[in-house]
């Protein structure tokens, strides 16, 4: 870490000569790897990092990136959870988008129309200054003035002299593919540059909230974590903006910097419910309030192709949507007091933190069960449509620079759509439920064997079409006694003891989700319990068969329902009930989407009806009718062709009957 010092003695600047700010750098270097291999007081650690602000930056320049262009990333962290927001600041010479506060004017991470972008992470060991700029209005200046970053540099060089009330990491890279991180203290800072394989092997250099000058020690599992994170993004020749915003903004892990997987099938502590994870050391915390991949431009190319991608809110609870710093951000990403996507985003954070008696908690079966249920599969596959709209738009316009109003107007395209899937996901998404189950008969398997304390239970829905498929038999596999089919694993494996109410029975925690379509029963469904004798299914010894139970609604609330006593006379594994498929009415769905210019939406209704399908525009003008006739009982579809559309969200909107859906579309070219 051949970092370069420049600090102020008097009022006279001094330049530290090379071999001294070599000895200094290597004394760091030794020094940072003493403390970051010695085997630490955990309960120490857990204390210090819980009790200051934290922030997970990076650097890397070109050579180490998947595509050949720089990136800039932060996960941004601040226990007071201000809501984020996307501005455009016109004041200075050259204009910039960036991430603030909502109504303030200072950047937290943001891109210039020269190509100059800047990201930073508080580090409390740095010497601090009593006058001048703080960190964020430091970043103002650089955004507003700087093109390049050795003018970055020359900023620094300047106010040494005069002082500054910085105290951070800062990363910076601009259009000519330079990428640095500087350690900046009050009148001195210390760069390390990426594109020196003698100061970074790997071409990227990490932060979090301690500098390798100041020998603190805050966030220490988070960058340990982030260290082994994106080297493997690295020797996999995969560290780009989409695995950043993906798994690096969006993992757990312990206080051993260990990943902990999602959903997390075990209780944390015995005091705690099982899934849930304690997020304060990780990445991605309760705290985290946005997070930004910047990616510059390769050579040749011009500036305006920076993108900003950004997450408003919680990063496992928000998309990501791509800006440019050409003109205003749409309005959604926008606001005085809160954006919109910001807004969504927390509504949907409190309830995955929602045990109250501390909120470092995470709910991770509500992220994703065990049968791909939840937030995130409905979430990253909006994600994924917009970065592979967004690659295919920047393909074209690397070639051909676009007018600005066609680059804002996919800004917008992408706000909305990732607006309305989350709050489409807000509406499925409920609170962990109790299922009550068994209240009247005792659990017995085939061999009249009741439940014992450490037993695990699976609760597992019939699917749609009504019917038990056959589970998988094969003892010792890990699928043992796994639903198939469209069978599907709607609760928690629950250990048994804490909710018994007396030998044999038992309640079940499990995760409601809002429609039959996402994995909640209704009222009749029926359902199955399987049981095992160990908390991991391979390792189990003993293995009950199934009880079936058909589903009655709760007392005013049809997504809790009470499953009552009673049991078939056979296990499952010696019966199937083949049952006449019950058709369902299911929303229409279109794939591609989004698409261009053709979609197919495809629907299904329970009986003959009289069908009208419609294309509706963000004004309620209809735009294309697709479907008015009376249509028999099934799955239909029909192609949508929208070559004399614009861009833009647009709405399909099915009425059959006495049902009526609605259905978001989002058109790019």
């Amino acid at each position: 870490l051949n970092g370069i010092c420049s600090t102020t003695q008097g009022t006279n600047e001094v330049v530290i000569d090379r071999w001294i700010r070599i000895g200094i750098a290597t004394l760091v270097l030794c020094v940072s790897q003493v403390y970051l291999a010695f085997d630490e007081d955990r309960t120490f650690l857990h204390e210090k990092a819980t009790s200051q602000e934290g922030c997970t930056i990076g650097v890397a320049s070109s050579i180490a990136t998947a595509d050949g262009r720089p990136l800039l990333w932060k996960i941004r962290d601040n226990s007071d959870l201000p809501s984020n927001s996307v501005s455009f600041d016109r004041s200075y010479p050259h204009k910039f988008v960036a991430v603030t506060n909502s109504g303030q004017q200072e950047p937290w991470m943001g891109v210039n129309e020269r190509g100059f972008a800047i990201i930073n992470a508080t580090s409390h060991d740095l010497p601090g200054g009593t006058s001048g700029w703080n960190n964020g209005l430091l970043m103002r200046e650089a955004l507003g003035t700087c093109v390049l970053v050795k003018e970055f540099i020359r900023l620094l060089d300047s106010t040494n002299l005069t002082g500054r009330r910085t105290q951070g990491n800062f990363g910076v890279i601009d259009s000519t593919g330079a990428a640095m991180m500087c350690e900046v203290g009050g009148s001195a800072y210390w760069v390390f540059d990426a594109n020196d394989p003698h100061q970074t092997p790997g071409g990227y250099v990490i932060r979090t909230n301690f500098s390798m000058t100041g020998g603190g020690r805050n966030g220490i599992e988070r960058y340990r974590r982030a260290l082994v994170q994106i080297a493997e993004f690295r020797q996999g020749d995969s560290l780009d903006y989409r695995r950043i915003l993906r798994y690096h903004a969006r993992d757990f892990s312990d206080q051993q910097s260990n990943q902990v997987q999602v959903p997390y099938p075990y209780e944390w502590t015995p005091t705690s419910p099982l899934g849930y994870i304690v997020s304060n050391l990780s990445i991605c915390r309760y705290k985290s309030v946005s997070a930004s991949v910047i990616v510059g431009v390769a050579y040749h190319e011009s500036p305006a192709m920076s993108t900003m991608w950004t997450i408003l809110g919680q990063p496992a609870s928000g998309i990501a949507v791509p800006y440019w710093p050409v003109g205003d951000p749409p309005v959604l990403a926008t606001g005085s007091t809160t954006s919109p996507l910001h807004d969504i985003a927390t509504r949907i954070r409190s309830l995955l933190f929602d045990f109250a008696p501390n909120h470092d908690y995470l709910d991770s079966y509500k992220l994703r069960d065990d049968c791909g249920n939840g937030l995130w599969p409905w979430t990253f596959a909006a994600e994924d449509s917009i970065f592979s709209a967004t690659d295919a738009l920047l393909g074209r316009w690397r070639r051909s620079q676009p007018q600005v109003k066609r680059m804002l107007g996919a800004e917008n395209s992408f706000a909305g759509y990732a607006f309305s899937q989350l709050n489409d996901a807000y509406g499925h998404l409920v609170t962990r439920t109790l299922f009550a189950v068994s209240n009247n008969v005792p659990y017995m398997d085939e061999n009249e064997k009741t439940l014992e304390d450490g037993d695990i239970v699976h609760l597992i829905w019939s699917g749609e079409d009504g019917r038990i498929d056959p589970p998988n038999m094969e003892f010792g596999s890990p699928n043992r006694g796994q639903p198939t089919g469209d069978d599907r694993l709607i609760g928690i494996p629950h250990v048994i003891g804490e909710n018994v109410a007396k030998a044999g029975m038992f309640r079940f925690q499990a995760i409601g989700w809002a429609s039959r379509a996402t994995g909640c029963p209704a009222a009749g469904d029926m359902v199955y319990l399987r049981v095992f004798n160990s908390d991991r299914v391979e390792k189990a010894t003993r293995y009950g068969d199934a009880q079936l139970h058909r589903v009655s609604p709760s007392a005013g609330d049809p997504y809790s329902p009470i499953i009552k006593g009673g049991r078939t006379a056979q296990p499952l594994d010696r019966l199937l009930i083949n049952s006449s498929v019950t058709t369902q009415f299911r929303a229409p769905v279109n794939y591609p989407n989004p698409f261009n210019p053709t979609t197919r939406i495809e629907y299904q209704i329970p009986s003959a009806e009289f069908v009208q399908l419609s294309v509706i525009d963000i004004l309620g003008h209809e735009v294309s009718t697709l479907i008015n006739e009376q249509q028999t009982s099934g799955v239909h579809s029909v192609e949508f062709d929208a070559s004399d559309l614009s861009s833009g969200v647009y709405f399909c909107r099915l009425t059959a009957g006495p049902y009526v859906q609605t259905r978001k579309l989002l058109l790019l070219r």
